[in-house]
């Protein structure tokens, strides 16, 4: 791993909230984007912003599910 991959990956944990959904995730439950909004209050446009961010970085995994 590359130093300037590191340096984004720190830049990416450097937020609260997503501190906040990583510690809700390391529990290991899955969970809906909207379910992580409510919990970390924050909206779900915003929160889906931070996931994006996450997994581009690879330190969350996504799945689509259609209802």
């Amino acid at each position: 791993m590359s130093v300037n991959h590191l340096e984004k990956i720190f830049k990416g944990l450097a937020n609260r909230r997503r501190l906040e959904i990583i510690r809700l995730l390391a529990k290991g439950d899955e969970f809906f984007v909207a379910e992580i909004a409510r919990r970390i209050k924050l909206s779900f446009t915003s929160t889906s912003k931070h996931l994006i961010l996450l997994h581009r970085l690879d330190i969350v995994d996504r799945r689509q599910e259609s209802l």
